[in-house]
């Protein structure tokens, strides 16, 4: 089993005027950052709105990769995917949507439990137009459907 730091932020009672809008974000909810790089899928953070997790890939030249889930609803703005998944009908773009493209809260959430992982870990974001936060899929399954953004990671 492998053992798990748990990166609790700041209570909102003692919020200080230098936090970020993620930290503040994330005040009252934790991230879970594995001690070690793990080898199966790992959940780093969940709410009722999103899932993030971490999981090694099979990608050439790719390490792993961390994959933000979340359920689509009218609040979201319509998202290009990248992928098409094999049960969608949604079409896909040469320019796919980025978390760049969430709200912000949605994005600062993932923003920052990307940047945990990799500062925790020797990993680094790679380099490419399609490797930070891409829109990868839309699904038809579940309630409203789900869309998932990527960030692959390399080893250091």
């Amino acid at each position: 089993m492998q053992t798990q730091t748990k990166v609790a932020k700041h209570s909102p009672k003692h919020e200080t005027t230098t936090q970020t809008p993620s930290e503040r974000l994330l005040s009252s909810k934790e991230v879970i950052i594995p001690r070690e790089l793990p080898t199966t899928e790992t959940t780093l953070y969940r709410d009722p709105e999103k899932v993030i997790r971490v999981h090694p890939s099979h990608k050439p030249d790719t390490d792993y990769e961390i994959t933000l889930y979340l359920e689509i609803t009218p609040a979201l703005p319509d998202m290009s995917p990248r992928c098409k998944s094999y049960w969608s009908n949604y079409k896909t773009t040469q320019t796919p949507s980025t978390v760049q493209d969430l709200p912000s809260d949605i994005r600062d959430v993932y923003n920052t439990v990307v940047d945990e992982f990799t500062t925790q870990h020797t990993v680094s974001i790679k380099t490419g137009p399609e490797c930070n936060g891409v829109c990868h899929l839309k699904h038809d399954h579940g309630k409203n459907g789900f869309i998932t953004f990527k960030t692959l990671l390399k080893n250091k």
